[in-house]
């Protein structure tokens, strides 16, 4: 079973329903669920998601793009930290739009 997994089955214990974005397929699949979202979130039909990605997806280009799109307040929770490390999430992680600080 993948971390992903796993946090699939915990988060609901917290009254929430994750988003595995790994279901979505490929980087198209995962833009039009995150703009579901935003606009869920936007209309005011829902006050919080939870969106579980993989590390590459993490650090990829489309994926930074999308969540500074969203216009609301984010938190990243990482588990396998240390794959943060890595030089491209490090040089530029995903930003707020907001202020543009690191989410």
């Amino acid at each position: 079973m993948s971390l992903i997994d796993q946090w699939c089955g915990e988060i609901p214990l917290f009254g929430l329903t994750p988003v595995n974005l790994t279901e979505a397929g490929n980087s198209t699949g995962r833009g039009r669920v995150l703009q579901k979202l935003r606009r869920q979130l936007r209309l005011g039909q829902s006050n919080v998601e939870v969106v579980l990605v993989s590390h590459d997806t993490l650090c990829t280009e489309a994926f930074k793009q999308a969540v500074a799109a969203f216009e609301c307040e984010r938190l990243l929770i990482a588990d396998e930290a240390h794959n943060l490390g890595r030089e491209n999430f490090v040089s530029d992680p995903p930003k707020g739009t907001l202020n543009n600080t690191s989410i």
